[in-house]
């Protein structure tokens, strides 16, 4: 019986330490695009979450979920993806786009800024943040770095049939880009209780896993910025 009792303790003993090691925290983040269309103000917005989960052996996995946000403007619609803009002006991983909370709103953005962390580590610091529904920051991703690595990749396409007809889109230039009178005004974010958004399946670029497809975008450069895909609109 004192066999069974010391069994029974020492495995509780270890579902406790287990659980204790493995710990994770989401963070919901509403990301908000305002943009000025022929003295028209259209804005689009959708729900990301991100799960950080730390392990037995301390390191970290990160999960993104989400869709693209989508602005329809006079002519077409414009999609911010579940990708950052690169120093070079290239999509970035969706690893960028995960770290939002911490670096606007957590120890990420108090490190770039010279301050030193408040929190033990990203678990802690995420709980904190998710506790603050309502905190925003804006955005001017109209200057090119001033967003950091933070600010959301642009794309539109000639023919919405065509995955192939994708342009990259740099605010700096929407007025280049999309016509006189196109500007991209504010990009926001906001911690928030609000579930992951879903697209309207209309509204989403036709990915398809066809041959054409696949030898287009094989032949492109790896410095192209038409190299997304599907997953960059929805994870």
């Amino acid at each position: 019986m004192l066999r069974k009792r010391f069994r029974l303790l020492a495995i509780c003993g270890m579902l406790i330490f287990t659980a204790s090691c493995h710990r994770s925290s989401e963070v919901r983040y509403r990301i908000s695009i305002d943009v000025l269309d022929h003295g028209r103000l259209r804005s689009g917005s959708s729900v990301w979450s991100v799960t950080v989960s730390k392990g037995l052996n301390g390191g970290y996995e990160s999960k993104l979920r989400g869709e693209a946000i989508i602005v329809h403007l006079l002519k077409g619609r414009i999609y911010a993806l579940l990708a950052g803009r690169s120093a070079n002006d290239l999509p970035t991983s969706f690893d960028n786009m995960s770290l939002i909370p911490e670096t606007l709103f957590g120890d990420i953005g108090r490190g770039k800024a010279g301050k030193l962390p408040i929190h033990n580590d990203r678990i802690e610091d995420l709980n904190a943040i998710k506790l603050q529904p309502g905190l925003m920051r804006s955005l001017d991703c109209r200057v090119p770095g001033a967003g950091g690595d933070v600010c959301p990749f642009f794309v539109r396409f000639e023919d919405s049939e065509d995955v192939t007809s994708i342009q990259p889109l740099y605010p700096e230039k929407f007025e280049e880009e999309l016509g006189a009178g196109v500007v991209l005004k504010l990009v926001r974010v906001e911690i928030t209780d609000d579930p992951v958004s879903r697209n309207d399946e209309r509204d989403m670029p036709p990915y398809k896993s066809s041959s054409d497809f696949v030898r287009w975008y094989g032949g492109l450069s790896v410095e192209d910025p038409r190299r997304v895909t599907q997953e960059n609109f929805a994870q």
